[in-house]
């Protein structure tokens, strides 16, 4: 066998393996894929099996709570079933779950029998470990938790989570829980905290504290002492409350270097019908920036005296077409009060008598 021969013979020799090894290479393949298969449809399998089982559980749940709350004394199968619901997490959370969905339909005792079953379960411990996890969804559901079902008594332990709390956003939704169950501790820890207040968290404060008709705020220099979003909040809370006795202290922020303080504060003296305050709004209108100006405009609006369409009247004939603007849309609001023809009127007769020489700004 010459030499050619035997180059020709491990060529062959080399394709038979290359095919061979090809050959395994799909078999291997297809064999994955097919325990990929399997493996995907056993999932879905065991997904809806835990589904239906779930379904089955939620629907057994509201009937076993239809008859605790209605019932005088659960049947000897309910104290079974309840046992059987207790001794899972997984059936406790359903349990849990629908206890907070009937909550939500029912006041007075009924609801405080929820609240207590809650606690004497202790269905609140499921919460607890949420509260304590670090996955922030399983934080604000545990929160939400607890907070649906009123219990106070995780109030020490959400104060202690809250103040290791780093990340404002998370703070914010202790706050919120301990503002709800404890109004006066959780301003109070609002007032100390370093996180901006969003507009949509002030919001949702001024709701709760509504919802739990409390008025009591702090006064309104302690916000002030904050400053940022937090003065601007105070601002908000002091309408909220209807504190009249802070209307001093709202015009005296006209002096302030913060615009939207300073509109805040106009928008308080609205709510608070502060209309002892025209002439010191005026007075202070021409040294501000188109926008208080403008929101002092509008809040001479509110304030329905002869004093004020005198001066409106005076800034719609100004040079500067700014104020001109910013007046006529407050004449025009007025004119829709039942009042401003008796004020229009009051307002023509101090005009002629008037020699304030107020001038208004080019």
């Amino acid at each position: 066998m010459n030499w050619m021969s035997i180059i020709l013979l491990s060529i062959e020799i080399s394709g038979i393996k290359a095919l061979a090894m090809l050959y395994g290479m799909s078999l291997f393949l297809v064999i994955l894929s097919f325990i990929f298969f399997w493996i995907v449809m056993s999932t879905r399998k065991s997904k809806e099996k835990l589904r239906n089982q779930k379904e089955i559980l939620v629907d057994r749940c509201r009937e076993f709570i239809s008859e605790l709350v209605f019932e005088d004394d659960l049947c000897k199968e309910s104290k079974q079933f309840e046992h059987y619901l207790l001794s899972s997490n997984f059936r406790s959370q359903i349990l849990l779950e629908e206890l907070i969905n009937l909550h939500k339909s029912l006041k007075g005792e009924l609801a405080h029998f929820l609240e207590g079953y809650f606690i004497n379960k202790k269905l609140y411990k499921l919460s607890f470990s949420k509260v304590k996890s670090h996955n922030d969804y399983d934080v604000i559901e545990g929160l939400y938790e607890l907070s649906k079902l009123n219990a106070k008594v995780a109030i020490p332990m959400v104060l202690k989570i809250y103040r290791r709390q780093q990340e404002s956003e998370m703070k914010n939704y202790f706050l919120e829980f301990l503002i709800n169950q404890s109004p006066k501790e959780g301003i109070d820890e609002l007032i100390k905290a370093s996180t901006f207040l969003s507009d949509w968290f002030q919001i949702k404060v001024i709701n709760i504290l509504n919802d739990n008709n409390f008025i009591a705020v702090p006064p309104l220099s302690k916000w002030l002492k904050r400053g940022g979003s937090h003065a601007i909040f105070g601002c908000k809370l002091t309408a909220y409350a209807k504190v009249h006795s802070e209307a001093d202290e709202l015009i005296g922020l006209l002096d302030s270097k913060n615009d939207d303080l300073k509109i805040e504060a106009l928008r308080a003296l609205v709510a608070l019908e502060a209309k002892q305050n025209d002439e010191l709004l005026i007075k202070n209108y021409f040294n501000q920036s188109d926008l208080v100006q403008r929101e002092i405009l509008l809040t001479l609006t509110q304030f329905e005296s002869d004093l004020n369409v005198v001066f409106l009247n005076k800034c719609k004939v100004s040079k500067a077409s700014e104020i001109r603007l910013f007046a006529r849309n407050a004449l025009n609001k007025l004119s829709r009060s039942k009042k401003y023809l008796e004020l229009q009127q009051q307002a023509s007769l101090a005009y002629s008598r008037s020699n304030s020489g107020l001038k208004i700004g080019a």
